[in-house]
């Protein structure tokens, strides 16, 4: 059986998943932050948060959330017989190569060329060119902006964020967390 989650390793009600194959997928928390920021604040069922008001936003709350994540699965890693961990980031640079890793560590029989085209078929271009025109608008699951619209999170905020990460993050799954690290990257 397979489970994907959000949730912390100690919130899973599984009596399999100490022996199940897990994989871990991580990324670097200020950039699901100004993610999340940027996709719920034109989302149509979160109409209270805006771009324009940066307090509208409930950093403290998904700010928790991620840490705990990270030092729930960051623990699981120090003892997990059979887990891996895979960043967004990696993924996302070489996604046919890390999906058959992770294919393989599964014990999933699937040939390369199924999935370069599975990938193809799903990418976030062609996924846009399927949906119907304006359906993008109102859901925040979608995101279409661009890398520069994506800078969203002001400079006393971000310094906030790196911070409560410097004092509060036990596993930073080899992230680096200081004032230079950017978040506003292409893959948002």
């Amino acid at each position: 059986p397979l489970l994907l989650t959000h949730k912390n390793f100690t919130q899973l009600r599984n009596r399999h998943s100490k022996i199940m194959r897990t994989i871990v997928v991580t990324r670097s928390i200020p950039a699901v932050l100004a993610s999340l920021y940027s996709k719920l604040s034109i989302a149509d069922n979160h109409k209270s948060i805006t771009i324009k008001n940066e307090d509208s936003f409930p950093w403290d709350e998904f700010l928790e959330r991620l840490i705990n994540f990270f030092n729930s699965w960051g623990d699981v890693m120090t003892w997990h017989p059979a887990i891996r961990h895979y960043k967004y980031e990696d993924i996302y640079a070489d996604p046919l190569r890390t999906h058959m890793e992770m294919l393989e560590f599964w014990g999933l029989p699937v040939e390369e060329k199924n999935m370069a085209k599975a990938l193809s078929q799903t990418s976030k271009r062609e996924m846009l060119n399927r949906m119907p025109q304006g359906s993008e608008l109102g859901n925040s699951r979608i995101s279409t902006k661009s890398q520069a619209e994506s800078r969203v999170i002001s400079d006393n905020r971000f310094r906030y964020i790196i911070d409560r990460l410097n004092h509060d993050l036990k596993y930073d799954f080899g992230y680096a967390f200081n004032y230079d690290t950017p978040y506003n990257t292409a893959y948002i």
